[in-house]
């Protein structure tokens, strides 16, 4: 493995040379030798005809080797089927489970959503068929377009036929006490039906609820993204504008499992929640790269136009990057105490904190439209500058932030804790 390793850290450094020459982000060498294109080709070659274990995405492997796991390499059509993905585009049945088949994730507007299927269970078997790992599930829909999944809840089996077939995600959810407002359908409309729950959770009175499950789903590069209700940000936004004709005045925003997305998205909605009726633009994050420090500004603030009393933020150790972005900078311009975080237990750092993702990546594109992802930048809060990368959002980071315990000291979901404490 050290073998192969250094193979690919070989392989990359010349190749990382390679394109510093190509100019744009890069700044080192504009001219190379041949001795030196030589090498890279020898390395290339013997790799591909000697080594002994062949990857087909050693390319991907060489990037995570000289960089991080954030980073990575794209051929084009991987990059426009993460493009794709990204922007909510889905071809699946809408579920995702872990390695022991538990059913970690059901996507908004998706077949699964449609049918019921939540949260909490497992999946036991496929059309009839007894199932214990992914593998066999993807063995038994093989060729399938359709198949029946029995799902355990409990003591519980449930089956919903499920269609693996096209959809968009749509990411938020919001509930006012009385009602649930998602968002659905093939062209993406608010949807409202009657609830005074939230997952069987009666709300505290005077709070509104909004799940937020990504800061992707949004095509930044087409007009009028941030109001458009396909994008994750005009979701968002449309909430906010249901919150904004309610009674409530107290708003509960859920980014558990909200791995990040576009640095756009944040900048865009943390401008609701900060600043004042002067409606400035403030930094809302600080970007150290290797040479230069540059300041991420919001967009034109406008939390004046909410009235918002209390802000209490739900995260967990699937909170990263932009959303942790966010509620840093939504801690640091809490003048009024009106801001509280309240965390789960991360079971791999035993504490209670969010993820630790302080870094931002960029793509770099080659002539051929092949795409590097890459780390570039060490990123912290706009006023305190506190990095959390590796570290999370925790009580070590702020006296605003809740550990998730009831009386009793129990560790608890987030939402539980905020419907018996306030």
């Amino acid at each position: 493995m050290k073998t192969k390793k250094k193979i690919f850290l070989s392989i990359f450094s010349v190749i990382l040379a390679l394109a510093l020459s190509l100019g744009g982000f890069f700044v080192g060498r504009a001219v190379y030798s041949d001795k030196e294109l030589r090498r890279v080709k020898f390395i290339l070659d013997t790799y591909h005809k000697y080594y002994y274990e062949e990857s087909d995405d050693y390319l991907s492997e060489l990037v995570h080797g000289l960089m991080d796991n954030n980073s990575d390499f794209f051929t084009k059509s991987e990059y426009e089927k993460f493009y794709s993905t990204s922007s909510g585009k889905r071809n699946s049945i809408g579920v995702s489970v872990d390695s022991e088949l538990n059913v970690v994730k059901v996507a908004y507007n998706s077949p699964a959503e449609e049918q019921g299927v939540e949260t909490g269970g497992k999946i036991i078997k496929v059309d009839g068929v007894s199932v214990e790992s992914i593998e066999e599930i993807n063995n038994a829909i093989s060729g399938k377009t359709v198949a029946t999944y029995t799902i355990l809840y409990g003591t519980q089996e449930k089956e919903f036929t499920l269609s693996n077939k096209e959809f968009t995600e749509t990411f938020v959810k919001y509930y006012d006490g009385e009602n649930e407002y998602g968002f659905g359908g093939e062209k993406i409309e608010l949807i409202k039906k009657a609830t005074s729950t939230v997952n069987g959770k009666t709300l505290p009175s005077g709070y509104s609820y909004l799940k937020y499950v990504s800061f992707m789903g949004a095509d930044i590069n087409s007009s009028g993204w941030e109001k458009n209700l396909s994008s994750s940000v005009g979701q968002f936004m449309k909430a906010l504008e249901v919150f904004q004709n309610s009674s409530n005045k107290k708003l509960i925003i859920d980014l558990r499992d909200n791995g990040g997305g576009y640095v756009e998205a944040m900048r865009y909605l943390i401008a609701n929640f900060i600043g004042d009726e002067n409606g400035k633009k403030l930094t809302v994050q600080k970007n150290n790269y290797k040479n230069r420090q540059e300041e991420i500004k919001s967009y034109e603030t406008k939390s004046q136009d909410y009235d918002i009393e209390k802000i209490i933020v739900l995260a967990n150790s699937s909170t990263a990057s932009a959303s942790e972005a966010f509620i840093g900078a939504l801690l640091d311009y809490d003048k009024n105490n009106k801001v509280s975080v309240v965390v789960e237990y991360n079971q791999s750092r035993c504490d209670f904190s969010t993820y630790g993702k302080g870094t931002m990546q960029d793509f770099i594109f080659n002539g051929d439209k092949e795409v590097v992802k890459l780390t570039v930048a060490k990123i912290c809060f706009p006023i305190s500058e506190t990095c959390i990368d590796k570290k999370g959002i925790s009580k070590k980071v702020s006296d605003k932030v809740i550990n998730s315990v009831n009386a009793e000291n129990q560790r608890i979901d987030a939402l539980s804790y905020v419907c018996e404490n306030f």
